[in-house]
């Protein structure tokens, strides 16, 4: 039966493929994976050669998006994590230490070594990645597959997590405020911004360029965080409309489909924030969007002096509403009392910094629209 043996040696052959894959898979990470070296010679042990770092990411980028990156990332995390003997090892004698009641400096250093062995092998892979050119870009997209594969499930297990969550601490750090850059998008920005830009609007897709072209026109204001290591590339996206105030009956679809000709900046009282995008999915859960809210609030406050009140909308549903107050900066206080009070991070815990919302929002039927926050007293509205 020809059709039989054709079938046959294609899946051998696709064995084969398979097995020199994970055996090359195994091969790149043994070469590019530094070792952990003894506490004793931390300080003194020579980085690896750059050669190898480099040599992963195109081993890495030559692969295809899912099952073989997967593939890879697995193995990454379940052979190069942490290794669990040492820190039992090391757990021992400190306790050894405290009960010995030792001098302090002994129970500290067995401390110290137990906290240096707590650290995963890949942490090393990503710090020497962050030190390349582009490499920064490359951790991103390569938590973005991270992320995405546990989502979908073409990824599980602790490891896997385990090591997602040690590259989002990393990259918190690597993008903490002091390297972030605050842009101002307007319609003379490069034509490949503005199309990231509206790409990238989760809250409220842009129809078309005309409609790109009113939300960074008169009367709104249009912001994102870039990283000096990365300019030009929009990390987080804050939209902005001025008006001269908010009402209780205002729409989100009105404001940002009205037409200005000219911007009268006298007339300007209220700035709205009325969409924030993630754009890399790679930093979902680092700090940015806080930091973007309190960096342009303070621009606007500079830029426009008759600002004296700040809101926000947000789309929600009852489902993400707490998640979504806590993302853009707003800690739950009470969560079942008739009037929900909530404080704000970013002003004092004040009679002023109080947020009500209002009665009509029912035990049974807990579900709203659009959140507004306004100045002084800031109402939820349904």
């Amino acid at each position: 039966y020809p059709h039989c043996s054709a079938a046959l040696t294609a899946r051998r052959a696709n064995v084969l493929w398979v097995t020199a894959s994970v055996a090359g898979m195994e091969e790149l990470l043994s070469r590019s994976v530094p070792p952990l070296p003894p506490y004793e010679t931390k300080e003194k042990a020579p980085p690896p050669a750059e050669l190898r770092s480099a040599e992963f990411v195109r081993y890495y980028r030559g692969l295809e998006a899912g099952p073989p990156r997967a593939e890879l990332l697995t193995r990454l995390a379940r052979d190069f994590g942490v290794d669990h003997g040492r820190v039992a090892e090391f757990s021992a004698k400190v306790l050894q230490a405290r009960e010995q009641q030792r001098e302090l400096g002994a129970l500290l250093q067995a401390e110290d070594r137990l906290r240096y062995y707590l650290n995963p092998q890949y942490r090393g892979l990503f710090q020497h990645l962050g030190r390349l050119e582009g490499g920064l870009r490359f951790l991103v997209e390569l938590r973005s597959d991270l992320v995405e594969g546990l989502a979908t499930k073409v990824m599980d297990g602790p490891h896997v997590k385990e090591m997602s969550g040690v590259l989002k601490s990393m990259l918190s750090e690597w993008f903490s405020t002091g390297f972030l850059n605050l842009e101002r998008v307007t319609w003379q920005s490069p034509c490949e911004v503005l199309q990231k830009i509206s790409d990238s609007e989760a809250v409220h897709p842009v129809r078309n360029w005309v409609d790109m072209k009113r939300r960074v026109g008169s009367y709104r204001r249009c912001y994102f965080f870039s990283h000096c290591a990365i300019p030009g590339e929009p990390l987080i996206v804050l939209h902005v409309a001025l008006t001269s105030d908010i009402s209780s009956s205002i729409q989100v679809q009105s404001l940002m489909h009205l037409v200005h000709k000219t911007e009268d900046t006298d007339k300007i009282t209220t700035a709205i924030f009325y969409s924030i995008s993630l754009t890399q999915q790679g930093l979902q859960g680092v700090e940015l969007g806080t930091y973007l809210i309190k960096r342009v609030v303070k621009e606007l406050q500079v830029g426009l002096a008759g600002v004296t009140g700040i809101g926000y909308f947000m789309q929600v549903s009852s489902m993400n509403l707490y998640s979504i107050i806590t993302y853009c900066g707003i800690i739950v206080n009470s969560f079942r009392t008739p009037c929900r009070t909530f404080f704000q991070v970013t002003g004092e815990r004040n009679e002023n910094s109080l947020i009500y919302i209002q009665s009509g929002m029912k035990e049974s039927h807990f579900c709203v629209e659009y959140i507004i926050l306004v100045n002084s007293l800031y109402y939820l509205n349904d």
